[in-house]
């Protein structure tokens, strides 16, 4: 299977969209987190590529194996703000995440996604 940098999760090769319904679920974790303190870095498990993850509040999530933390006026590295409610699917760069609450604690939950093999083809086209 190709890695994420060399495929195209939600599209074909030629560009036509494929609805998230062709994602299998293959795991799912629940971290509960606080507002004044970041959950200790955890691993994802060994291949997960593809994530879809929802918050019970706002949150801040970082993958890679440090500790999250509420951003100020720099950049921080690797970390996405999750507002209360919102999905998003994303290929995290690292198999680490740690999470912080914005103001108050929550829940995160962590859906483990692969794409179809029918679906979920290499970059390369392969014509004759």
């Amino acid at each position: 299977m190709a890695s994420s940098k060399q495929r195209y999760p939600l599209s074909t090769l030629n560009g036509q969209y494929i609805p998230l319904d062709v994602i299998r679920p293959s795991g799912l974790i629940k971290a509960s987190y606080l507002s004044a303190s970041a959950t200790a870095a955890a691993a994802l498990p060994a291949g997960a590529e593809l994530l879809l993850v929802r918050s019970t509040t706002d949150c801040f999530i970082k993958f890679a194996n440090s500790s999250a933390t509420k951003p100020t006026s720099t950049v921080i590295a690797d970390t996405l703000y999750l507002r209360r409610g919102e999905i998003q699917v994303i290929s995290p760069m690292n198999l680490f995440y740690s999470v912080i609450g914005d103001t108050v604690n929550g829940d995160l939950f962590i859906q483990i996604l692969e794409t179809w093999m029918t679906l979920s083809l290499d970059v390369t086209n392969r014509g004759k």
